[in-house]
């Protein structure tokens, strides 16, 4: 009789330990010390810009700025601060919309569309997500949007 009872068990555990293994990305949290940062080209008016976010020292640092009629910083240059909170809150998101699931690659740069390259990297992880406007998936989008917004958000705290 405790074989049958162990088998049930088994029959039960281990769909569970198959669920929770092909689950185990949708449980990842954004590491503190973790980087995302964005890279955006293109558009009619050819605009190459971007940003880094770095978690660990809660700073923004603009990674370079070409036709500077949207962005007005020099490579390296410390953009904007924020808290734990504003972090936890972006890290969010990202696990959320299931930034380490999407494709690497969604289309080429082309056609005075906007081109983004998303990347987040710790010390156990690196992904990145790249593509044009109009063949991002919603997800992406969201993710390149909120990134926008924080650094908007952040920038004024700069001392």
């Amino acid at each position: 009789m405790a074989c049958i009872a162990g088998m049930r068990t088994a029959w039960v555990l281990v769909p569970f330990l198959l669920f929770l293994s092909a689950c185990s990305e949708e449980l990842w949290v954004p590491a503190s010390e973790a980087t995302i940062s964005l890279g955006v080209s293109g558009g009619f008016a050819g605009v190459a810009w971007g940003v880094t976010i770095d978690g660990g020292s809660g700073t923004i640092i603009g990674d370079g700025c070409e036709r500077q009629f949207n962005c007005d910083w020099q490579p390296g240059e410390t953009l904007g601060s924020f808290d734990d909170s504003a972090w936890r809150e972006l890290g969010a998101l990202f696990a959320e919309r299931g930034f380490l699931q999407l494709e690497d690659e969604y289309g080429v740069e082309c056609c005075d569309q906007f081109y983004y390259v998303l990347n987040y990297s710790d010390q156990e992880r690196q992904h990145s997500v790249a593509g044009s406007e109009a063949r991002l998936p919603q997800a992406a989008t969201d993710l390149v949007t909120a990134v926008i917004r924080f650094v908007d958000q952040h920038r004024s705290t700069v001392e």
